[in-house]
């Protein structure tokens, strides 16, 4: 039902723009209005999270350990989902391998 709606919501939304507009005035419009709106999401998110904790390196990589199934982290580098390769690599500083 969710989905169905996300989906009417897009359909609607792109039919609506496009009956008003050109196609390159509504690309235009479409780009515009969802920058602004992610920056007025933006601008809403951060005040409340400043000043938060930040999370230490080796809890995050606990955190992250705990979440990923063994599974997906289990075999050589080159037998892992590539996604969780990623993960643990680029700000946790190490690979699976590393954790223990």
């Amino acid at each position: 039902m969710d989905g169905a709606l996300l989906v009417a919501h897009i359909i609607g939304y792109l039919a609506a723009v496009l009956l008003v507009l050109s196609p390159v005035q509504a690309v235009a419009f479409v780009l515009v209005q969802q920058g602004l709106f992610g920056a007025c999401l933006g601008c809403s998110f951060v005040p409340n999270h400043t000043g938060m904790p930040s999370t230490e390196r080796a809890r995050l990589r606990a955190a992250l350990a705990w979440r990923i199934p063994a599974q997906l982290t289990a075999g050589p580098p080159r037998r892992r989902c590539a996604t969780v390769e990623v993960l643990l690599t680029s700000e946790l500083g190490g690979g699976a391998h590393d954790r223990a």
